[in-house]
C-alpha cells in the first residue's frame, strides 16, 4: 500500500520483511530519482524522502517563510505599542518568548496529528468537525495544566498579587486553547483548497500564533493593569 504527499512516499511493509525490501521498493517507487533517506517505523511504514528539483521545492516553500517574515515584522510592532505596560512592570517582557513558544509548540503538536491523519488517510475533510472537537477538549486540559504550573511558579518568584503573574497564566490558558482549535483547523482547510499542508502549515500557524499570542498577552496585562492599578 502506498500514499504519496509532497515529496516524502510512504510503502507499507511487515515488520519481517520491511528491512529487506527498502533497497527493492526503493528503485520500484523512485525510478532515476535520487534518495535521501529511509524511515522506518514500529508499524512498518516507510518513509522515503526524494531529493527534488531544487528550484521548483525552494518556489513552494519560500512564500510561506516569507509570509512568516512579514508576520514577524507585524508582532514587533504591536509590541512598540506597549512600551507604557512595559515600563509599568518590566516582569511582563521576560515571558514573551515563553507566550509565544508555547503557542506555537502546541499549535505544531495538533496539526502535526492531522497532517499525519491526511497522509495516511486516517482522517479526511469529513470528520473535521470531530477532529476539532476532540482538540478543544485536549487543549482545555492542556491549558488548565500549563497555566495552573506557571501560576504556582510566578507565584513563588513574583508574588500572588502581581499583575504578571495572573496575566501570564491568563493568556497562557487562552493561547493554548486558541492554538489548539487553529493548528486543527489550518491543515484542514489547506487540505480542502489543495495546498499541501506539509509545506505551509507550520509557518503560518507559528508567526499566527505569536501575534495571536502577542496581542491575547498584552490585551489581559494592560486591562488587569488598569484595574489593579
Amino acid at each position: 500500500m502506498e500514499s504519496t504527499t509532497g515529496i516524502a512516499t510512504r510503502s507499507y511493509f511487515s515488520k519481517s520483511s520491511a528491512t529487506s525490501s527498502i533497497g527493492v521498493s526503493a528503485l520500484t517507487l523512485t525510478g532515476s530519482t535520487s534518495i535521501t533517506c529511509f524511515i522506518l517505523d514500529t508499524e512498518g511504514w516507510v518513509i522515503i524522502f526524494f531529493n527534488g528539483n531544487t528550484p521548483k521545492q525552494t518556489r513552494s516553500r519560500l512564500p510561506w517563510l516569507l509570509i512568516g517574515v512579514i508576520g514577524g515584522i507585524g508582532n514587533s510592532l504591536i509590541l512598540g505599542n506597549f512600551e507604557t505596560g512595559f515600563a509599568t512592570n518590566p516582569a511582563m517582557a521576560l515571558f514573551i518568548p515563553l507566550i509565544g513558544g508555547t503557542g506555537g509548540n502546541v499549535g505544531i503538536q495538533s496539526s502535526a496529528i492531522v497532517v499525519q491523519g491526511l497522509a495516511n488517510g486516517s482522517l479526511d475533510i469529513k470528520s473535521s468537525a470531530r477532529q476539532i472537537m476532540k482538540e478543544v477538549g485536549v487543549g482545555l486540559l492542556n491549558a488548565l495544566t500549563i497555566s495552573l504550573l506557571v501560576f504556582m511558579y510566578n507565584c513563588f518568584s513574583l508574588g500572588p498579587n502581581q499583575v504578571t503573574t495572573l496575566a501570564v497564566s491568563f493568556s497562557l490558558f487562552a493561547v493554548v486553547i486558541f492554538a489548539s482549535i487553529f493548528g486543527t483547523f489550518v491543515p484542514l482547510t489547506l487540505e480542502r483548497f489543495k495546498i499541501d499542508p506539509a509545506l505551509a502549515t507550520g509557518p503560518f500557524i507559528s508567526i499566527t500564533n505569536d501575534i495571536i499570542g502577542m496581542v491575547i498577552y498584552m490585551t489581559i496585562s494592560s486591562t488587569l493593569i488598569n484595574m489593579l492599578q
